[in-house]
């Protein structure tokens, strides 16, 4: 038996954004869009490179409830572009990450269905027989992993069978769900958007609890449709994201995991439901288990003091059970006119995205124990405690 969750299951008292919509903006597409942080320097590009020069401009700029400038600017030539990609000009300043981290999740939940096709998974493996890090070898859930077994710098050994990570919890066989429900869950964290949710809700075995935690809930929910159609034409996602763009743009949408409000909630959440005996043994996951699942993995296994070689190898080994799944969608996209990169970076993971999300952690807070203090709100005792649950010799 199973349990379908995200039918209206949310932690509670979520943060959402408060950012103004730009109302006196002069096309509908514009008056939709959630207004973005920037600051006064910033350049835009043109998304359609053939109309360059042939349509004039309107801008609308704002000032959103912390002083800090916002603008948007649409199309306002011809009167016919309120519906057409052609109408955005994306702004790359070190904010536009704010967009693309809602663009891309659009784009790995577009492609989410290419998780449940059938394919060649590692044998069954026991979580307290598996090697550490390696997938459980349940073929539904490929990327389903013990956070357990690695050692620290100190010699001490994170536990096994208390935490798990895992992509989309959908499409699981009769014979998966029997082995996912040997593991004892008592809690599953769904680190996906609403939207995402409602696609492919989680299948849970019975007795198992689900909470609901949208690290992105503070997006511009804009993003997401925009890459939805961009992905259907792939010239035209060679004119915004190709020659390299799309893994600059995928990296930097890293500093959302750790900065954006509603991440550091929500990851505040989970981590104090780690040291939680009532809701252990738990697992977290989104829609790959790469990216949202991979910054909640990394920080958490940084603060126990496990050596960043291995954190780093850790976050890349989804590479191994993802991207194969994906290698359907990369090859339509290309047979269509588009880069073959431009589906990679969103798909396979780099290390140099994971440098982008730390780079941040440590520009703004300093140390891994800075930021769960300053970004998250758990101190040094429950740091300190976390520690004292995970660990042994």
């Amino acid at each position: 038996m199973l349990a379908k969750a995200g039918s209206g299951a949310h932690s509670s008292d979520f943060l959402h954004s408060s950012s103004p919509r730009c109302a006196d903006a002069p096309y509908p597409l514009l008056r939709s869009l959630r207004l973005i942080d920037f600051p006064p320097a910033c350049f835009c590009r043109n998304l359609s490179a053939r109309n360059r020069g042939v349509l004039g401009y309107s801008s609308c700029n704002r000032r959103s409830v912390d002083g800090s400038r916002v603008a948007f600017v649409a199309h306002a030539g011809r009167g016919r572009v309120a519906n057409r990609m052609e109408s955005i000009m994306v702004f790359r300043t070190k904010y536009s990450s704010r967009f693309f981290a809602s663009v891309f999740v659009a784009g790995l939940s577009a492609a989410a269905l290419a998780l449940s096709m059938p394919l060649g998974a590692p044998a069954y493996a026991d979580s307290m027989q598996a090697a550490p890090g390696l997938s459980l070898g349940i073929a539904s859930i490929p990327n389903l992993r013990d956070l357990g077994g690695y050692k620290t710098a100190d010699g001490m050994t994170v536990k096994k069978g208390f935490v798990y990570r895992a992509n989309q919890l959908s499409g699981i066989s009769d014979d998966d769900m029997k082995k996912f429900a040997a593991l004892g869950l008592k809690t599953a964290f769904d680190l996906r958007t609403q939207a995402e949710i409602d696609k492919r809700p989680d299948e849970l075995p019975d007795g198992v609890k689900y909470v609901s935690l949208d690290v992105l809930s503070d997006l511009p929910e804009s993003g997401a449709a925009q890459l939805e159609v961009l992905l259907t034409q792939p010239k035209k996602a060679n004119e915004v994201l190709g020659g390299g763009k799309a893994a600059e743009e995928f990296g930097e949408s890293y500093r959302a995991f750790v900065s954006l409000p509603s991440a550091r909630k929500e990851f505040r959440e989970l981590y104090l439901a780690f040291a939680d005996e009532k809701q252990v043994p738990a697992l977290f996951h989104c829609t790959t288990g790469k990216d949202r699942t991979g910054w909640a993995a990394a920080a958490f296994l940084t603060l126990l003091g496990v050596p960043k070689e291995t954190v780093y190898e850790d976050y890349l080994r989804s590479n191994d059970y993802i991207v194969p799944k994906y290698q359907s969608v990369i090859d339509s996209f290309v047979a269509a006119g588009g880069e073959a990169e431009i589906p990679e970076a969103i798909i396979a993971l780099r290390k140099e995205y994971l440098d982008i999300a730390f780079d941040e952690m440590e520009t703004k807070y300093g140390t891994i124990q800075n930021y769960f203090t300053e970004a998250l709100g758990i101190g040094p005792d429950q740091q300190q405690a976390l520690r004292d649950f995970y660990l042994v010799k």
